[in-house]
């Protein structure tokens, strides 16, 4: 078992219930009212901004052999434009769940250490691939298919294996890895498939 496979099972229980929250249920079904789109896509616009220049500072701390200009062409405006938001969606404020899910990548950016980061990183990036999967082997209605196959196509799944990769290359073999120090990463994995649960968790509104 690799390490990015060991960290998946750690998250099942925090991705299956982000499977059960109710604007995940929206997308499956089609049915999410305007104003929580509109929401979502404000929040994840500002999100995806600041999460691609963290993203490219890690890069940066990485040995040249295991940079990728992958992270640098990913870009998600086409998933947005698949729940159709509205103008509106620019003049929503950005929200403390998603201020606070930034700072605590910031401050694991901080570090300096690119295995931390790339942790702090990996569950927005698997996630919404294993959800956009998931969605796509279980949905009711076509209407936000867009957005589900933008995360399973090759282009953002190129980004979720590089990332699963590079994680595997930078600790070869975990279970020889000192217990408090496996446990320190994990508690920097966990903490942000903590916070993405609350990023779909606020997601949900009603007109």
């Amino acid at each position: 078992m690799d390490f990015h496979e060991y960290l998946l099972t750690q998250s099942q229980t925090e991705l299956a219930s982000i499977l059960q929250l109710p604007f995940i249920d929206g997308l499956r079904s089609g049915e999410l009212s305007q104003i929580s789109r509109d929401y979502y896509v404000a929040q994840d616009e500002y999100y995806v901004a600041r999460f691609m220049d963290l993203s490219l500072q890690v890069e940066q701390l990485l040995p040249p052999n295991l940079r990728s200009s992958i992270v640098a062409d990913t870009d998600e405006s086409d998933a947005h434009l698949g729940l159709a938001p509205s103008n509106r969606f620019k003049q929503i404020e950005i929200a403390d769940h998603n201020l606070a899910y930034l700072a605590h990548i910031e401050d694991t950016v901080s570090s300096r250490d690119p295995l931390q980061g790339l942790l702090a990183l990996l569950p927005c990036t698997e996630s919404y691939h294993l959800i956009g999967k998931a969605l796509l082997n279980d949905h009711s209605s076509e209407r936000y298919s867009a957005w589900m196959k933008y995360y399973v196509a090759d282009a953002y799944q190129a980004g979720v294996q590089w990332i699963w990769q590079t994680i595997d290359q930078l600790v070869p073999s975990f279970k020889q890895v000192d217990s408090d120090v496996l446990a320190s990463y994990e508690a920097i994995y966990q903490k942000s498939y903590a916070f993405e649960y609350d990023f779909w968790a606020h997601a949900f509104l009603k007109e």
